[in-house]
């Protein structure tokens, strides 16, 4: 009898990718324009394709497939077995013959279809074959990669990139040609394949405003010989012919061509509303709201920490799984809400209760929000902060009208809460995370469900874990597909460590040699005959921690495979949040002990985990007293140091004061730093505020940047 597969949705779901605002937006682009679930997930950019691989493994139970680096693939004797049409019509693609020379790896975007799979092993005359699994948009990539030469394409461009010089990699002004340039110079050639006479009288003025000189073509003849006799830099091909066109380009004769393409439904539509690219627009806004927000709360003392907050809001809504609107929008939001004196006569005018949030100059942030006219509610979210923090509202209030403006609304109030109300210097010496979650806490029902308020919770453990963490922690999951050791890989990616499917204890030791993880976790019913001997598959490596997985909770066997080196053995029942919680526990135990180097109260991170600006406003709110040591993968080193939250001297190099941390601005992600508690301070050489050296130095950062 045949199991019945999950369905991808709830899948995705289950594994926390997507939400389900997402997945009916995914289905209604699939009623309008056809093709898999997965396929219209991933195009609207909700999931990744190896968040897709992942599900589509346990949907249907077989190994998931993840692509190597671009340069890397199998031997031209095995790629030939198979011939190009072959692989293209069926989406699959043979890997490697195992010792013996008798089973083929391949991967494939359907396991379940026999007669492909029977008729690979009849052309490859092997005896059996080992099937995994990847997303037709990952085989696809790789087969015009293997077999046809061609770059790999990440997937097509929005359209208004197309007119984005930066991207375009050009140099010229917006018309495509630099004044005084050479002959070469040209503007940028645009193949449209399409259908609609219409759109040619109405897209061509527009195209050549910006620069770019428009073809509309629909036969296949015309098609191909534009591209063989023009020097056509993008296509443009409309949903109803983009099946035609991947046809046309995909015969014999016609597989030299590679141009850069993208499928549009809408065309005029997308232009008219996206001039210039999203993303640059919205960097743009929230730069400005950032200068404006500092300038608006000069006279806070201290002064707030914009830069943390905007960071938690952005985690926050996508943890909960807001879209990008909603996630960009909060964060204006965010910059638009400005402190108020904390004095009790403010208190009593403003009718707030006692340690909630208090904001000022309210109906300036609600006509600035308007102004903006982001396509997002940041008004109704102001509103509804207002409403939560003066305990006119409740969290449930707003979201039958517009629930993620309500929802966005609890997220603001509780991270507001944290960082203005929660303050460091009041929290006891040792005990700041316990202080933080009783704090938040007692704000259920408040400003916010008790269960967004243990999302924030998480998510603030998470960042300290990653703080306080002195290397990269990468696990490895060793299991067949379907194991309970599936349960622990969804919790632990939530957590934030970097997760490595495995599904032969071989390849766990071939990867653990490359690797070096922090840890294995090990499902026994997998491998019942050969786990006691899994602490020598690692010894060619720096140690790393085991943890078992077994339904035997005979204490004789429990023993047994700790005398094998096992760090954990887990038994039934499975709790897998409090498994999770302790391997998390034994990880940072490790860590902790590696760090041992560090004085009492320090901590060390790269600029990836924390960002310098970041940093230094982290440690200006809670008014530390600290050496900061930095260094740059170059070697570049330099150190700061910090009386009560304010610097007052630095070096880098042959730079000193506040231009030596200009220079460490200019890392940005290249580096790392070590902190120190400190009470002997150097002669003083800055004299200025950090939010002031903050400004000055992303600034200068910015012009020359520009």
């Amino acid at each position: 009898m045949t199991m019945k597969k999950s369905r991808l949705d709830h899948i995705l779901y289950r594994l926390g990718y997507v939400s389900e605002e997402h997945i009916n937006r995914a289905l209604i682009h699939q009623k309008q324009h056809g093709r898999k679930l997965g396929s219209n997930l991933l195009e609207m950019k909700y999931i990744t394709e190896e968040q897709l691989t992942e599900a589509l493994s346990a949907q249907y139970g077989v190994p998931a497939y993840f692509p190597p680096a671009y340069g890397i693939k199998p031997p031209e004797k095995i790629l030939k077995r198979l011939p190009a049409e072959f692989v293209e019509k069926h989406v699959v693609l043979p890997l490697q013959f195992d010792a013996a020379g008798t089973t083929l790896s391949i991967v494939i975007a359907d396991p379940e279809d026999g007669k492909t799979i029977a008729e690979v092993g009849r052309i490859c005359k092997c005896e059996s074959i080992s099937v995994s699994i990847a997303p037709e948009s990952v085989i696809e990539r790789l087969i015009a990669e293997w077999y046809r030469g061609r770059p790999a394409r990440s997937g097509s461009i929005e359209l208004p990139e197309l007119f984005n010089a930066e991207a375009a990699g050009e140099t010229g002004t917006a018309h495509g040609i630099e004044e005084g340039g050479d002959e070469g110079d040209r503007v940028r050639r645009v193949l449209m394949v399409s259908d609609t006479v219409f759109l040619r009288n109405f897209l061509t003025p527009i195209f050549e405003r910006e620069g770019c000189s428009l073809t509309m073509l629909s036969e296949e003849h015309d098609v191909i010989s534009a591209l063989r006799d023009a020097s056509i830099d993008h296509v443009l091909v409309s949903r109803d012919m983009s099946g035609a066109f991947e046809a046309w380009i995909r015969r014999e004769e016609n597989r030299e061509l590679t141009p850069e393409i993208s499928v549009f439904s809408t065309i005029s539509e997308a232009l008219l509303d996206n001039p210039v690219p999203y993303a640059t627009c919205v960097s743009t806004v929230l730069r400005s709201l950032h200068i404006v927000a500092e300038i608006r709360s000069s006279s806070c003392d201290p002064a707030p920490p914009y830069n943390l907050i905007c960071r938690d809001v952005q985690a926050l809504s996508r943890a909960v799984g807001l879209n990008r609107l909603a996630v960009d929008g909060l964060q204006m939001a965010a910059l638009l809400l400005v402190p108020a004196d904390r004095g009790a006569s403010a208190c009593a005018a403003e009718g707030l209760e006692t340690g909630m949030p208090v904001f000022a100059d309210i109906d300036r942030s609600i006509e600035c929000a308007r102004s903006l006219r982001f396509p997002w509610n940041i008004e109704g979210a102001l509103r509804a902060v207002f409403e939560l923090v003066s305990g006119r509202g409740h969290p449930a209030h707003h979201e039958g009208s517009d629930r993620d403006a309500a929802l966005g609304a609890q997220l603001l109030a509780l991270v507001w809460h944290r960082h203005l109300s929660i303050r460091s210097a009041d929290l006891k010496r040792g005990n700041s995370m316990s202080a933080v979650k009783t704090g938040l806490r007692k704000t259920a029902g408040l400003l916010a469900r008790s269960d967004l308020i243990e999302t924030y919770i998480r998510h603030i453990e998470q960042s300290n874990d990653s703080l306080q963490s002195v290397s990269y922690q990468q696990l490895f999951i060793v299991g067949e597909a379907g194991t309970c050791v599936d349960q622990f890989a969804a919790r632990l990616k939530c957590l934030g460590y970097h997760l490595v499917r495995i599904y032969d204890l071989e390849e766990a030791r071939r990867m653990g040699e490359r690797l070096s993880p922090t840890g294995a976790i090990i499902d026994e019913s997998s491998y019942p005959g050969d786990i006691l001997g899994c602490r020598e598959l690692f010894s060619h490596g720096p140690p790393i921690l085991l943890f078992a997985v077994t339904s035997d909770g005979n204490p004789s066997h429990i023993l047994d495979l700790f005398d094998a080196g096992f760090d954990e053995v887990f038994t039934p029942p499975f709790d897998f949040d409090l498994i999770t919680a302790r391997i998390a526990k034994t990880i940072r135990d490790r860590s902790t002990s590696a760090a041992k180097t560090i004085k009492p109260g320090g901590f060390s991170a790269e600029f990836k985990a924390l960002s310098f600006t970041d940093l230094i406003q982290a440690l200006g709110q809670s008014l530390k007293s600290v050496r900061i040591g930095l260094v740059r993968n170059d070697h570049e080193q330099a150190e700061i140091y910090m009386n009560r939250g304010r610097p007052v001297f630095a070096k880098c190099g042959d730079a000193t004061g506040v231009e030596a941390i200009y220079r460490v601005i200019g890392w940005q992600e290249d580096g790392a730093f070590l902190v120190e508690p400190e009470d002997v301070f150097p002669r003083a050489n800055i004299d200025a505020s950090i939010q002031s050296i903050l400004m000055e130095g992303c600034r200068q950062f910015d012009e020359k940047n520009a």
